[in-house]
């Protein structure tokens, strides 16, 4: 009767055996798939981590063109700096932390907008950047360091040193800068003092290159145009000759007295 009970035991025994088999199995492929998943998740975190190394050099490199580009507006670009920096040490703490668990979707995510915004500040910079490149620093005695710029960007300003002759002493003298424009008729008038083409000793015209800075003492409108008879300040007569309009190139707008320009851009022609 024994016999007959363990033999009646022996499929139930199979049955259980088999049963741990599946039940092992299926615990085995379900380890696969988490393990397979946790896999996954890993690269696509190194991936993404990656890519932060990557916006963190592209930052990197933008905010050295930002220093060398806007010199001048150093405290306009303070923090942009600081936000930079902030994103490089984010990146940094998202470096150490691989390995570890963690969601870095949403991280990476908030990085790039961070990312955009800064791109939005630079472009700004950038153009200021491009707009003060125009810019041109004069150095004088009297004023600390470079108080005063000149605007290149505006149609047709620029700069001259006197014309050495002493004609227009005390009010410019040889070291005096001065800042022109090219006028209309309209905005010339007596005791203004113009930048015009010096004429030929017998009054027949312009002379080759030659140029001269004096006052307008008289306007004369008649039938052959605008002329002005002009003088210079240290001198107790006229010029001998008549200046038509056409042969005025510009007006004077401002000296400044020792002035140096820094930065040599484009200047108009001082020979007397």
């Amino acid at each position: 009767m024994l016999r007959e009970r363990v033999i009646d035991a022996v499929p139930t025994m199979l049955t259980a055996v088999v049963l741990a088999v599946l039940v092992g199995a299926a615990v085995f492929a379900l380890q696969e798939r988490q393990l397979s998943r946790a896999n996954d998740e890993l690269s696509e975190a190194r991936a993404a981590a990656d890519e932060l190394r990557r916006t963190a050099g592209v930052l990197e490199g933008e905010r050295d063109q930002l220093k060398a580009q806007v010199t001048d507006q150093e405290g306009a670009i303070d923090a942009v700096i600081a936000e930079l920096e902030e994103s490089t040490r984010q990146v940094a703490v998202l470096q150490a932390q691989l390995g570890q668990s963690g969601d870095f979707g949403e991280r990476f995510l908030e990085l790039t907008q961070q990312y955009a915004e800064l791109q939005g500040e630079y472009q700004e910079l950038v153009e200021t950047g491009e707009r003060f490149a125009s810019f041109v620093p004069i150095r004088t005695p009297e004023l600390p360091r470079d108080a005063l710029y000149l605007d290149l960007s505006v149609p047709g300003v620029t700069y001259t040193s006197a014309v050495c002759s002493g004609s227009m002493e005390p009010n410019i003298s040889c070291e005096d800068l001065q800042v022109l424009y090219p006028p209309r008729v309209t905005d010339l008038d007596v005791g203004d003092i113009i930048y015009y083409r010096k004429q030929q000793p017998d009054c027949s015209g312009p002379m080759e290159g030659r140029f001269v800075l004096h006052r307008i003492s008289r306007v004369l409108i008649g039938g052959a145009g605008v002329a002005f008879e002009t003088k210079g300040d240290a001198l107790s007569f006229g010029d001998g000759c008549i200046v038509p309009a056409e042969d005025v190139l510009y007006k004077l707008l401002t000296v400044v007295h020792n002035g140096r320009v820094i930065e040599q851009q484009t200047q108009v022609d001082s020979r007397g």
